[in-house]
């Protein structure tokens, strides 16, 4: 027990020691600890965001902090990757908010860590200084030289997550049109399954692009819906479109 606690405070210690010299080169850094950064995207269709243990901010510039027992080639990869992506949702975080609720708090972020040189600052127990990285090469900032390609990649992902995630609606929709059978006419089917869809989304869980499908099957031919890939080929064109207009 007491070699654990002796190890403790020798890590601390060790993690305190490297702190100081990082604070002998940046000694103006205030901290925000367990936050959240937003994406900018153009609508609130979604909500796209990182939660950092531990960020800080400047004048100048942003600090995102990994603190890691080691640094070696088993976590080497791993880190880069998060630093690429992360520095990504820093050069884009959202500027304006889309309601009034959110307007301080979107403003306050954008202002600390809106429009700055971004830096990945590692404190790792095997070195015996702080690693930073600011994918800068040639006084070309790579992150933003190669956002079109990070966004594309973000979409992809998105877009793969989603349509894994709805391959139940086709269930929810012939479990409906069964429960109300009563209903003949397609518009009124479609018009309580959204009542139902909404009532049940108390906690506003259920993307935007759920009620914009079913929305659009008032005015389609409910044959065509009974086929299930039809129905699938048409959910993931609006998960598609929806994901596409958010970037």
């Amino acid at each position: 027990m007491n070699n654990c606690l002796f190890n403790h405070y020798e890590q601390i210690n060790k993690i305190g020691q490297i702190y100081d010299k990082f604070f002998v080169d940046f000694p103006k850094v205030e901290w925000k600890i367990n936050y959240s950064i937003y994406f900018n995207g153009n609508n609130n269709n979604f909500e796209l965001k990182k939660h950092f243990q531990l960020i800080g901010f400047d004048n100048n510039n942003v600090y995102i902090i990994y603190v890691k027992p080691a640094l070696d080639n088993l976590n080497n990869n791993h880190i880069l990757i998060n630093s690429i992506y992360d520095t990504f949702l820093l050069n884009n975080i959202k500027q304006k908010p889309f309601n009034r609720e959110d307007k301080e708090n979107i403003c306050e972020k954008y202002k600390n860590f809106g429009n700055k040189q971004i830096k990945t600052i590692i404190f790792a127990l095997n070195a015996n200084n702080y690693i930073l990285i600011d994918w800068i090469k040639n006084n070309v900032n790579l992150i933003i030289e190669n956002t079109n390609l990070l966004k594309n990649h973000v979409k992809k992902s998105i877009t793969e997550k989603y349509i894994l995630d709805c391959k139940n609606v086709f269930c929810f929709y012939k479990y409906w049109c069964y429960k109300l059978n009563t209903i003949e006419n397609y518009e009124d089917l479609i018009s309580e399954i959204l009542i139902i869809i909404r009532d049940d989304d108390i906690n506003n869980l259920i993307p935007t692009f759920i009620i914009d499908f079913f929305n659009s099957l008032k005015y389609e031919q409910r044959e065509q819906y009974e086929n299930k890939e039809y129905f699938f080929n048409k959910l993931n064109m609006c998960i598609t479109r929806t994901i596409e207009r958010f970037f």
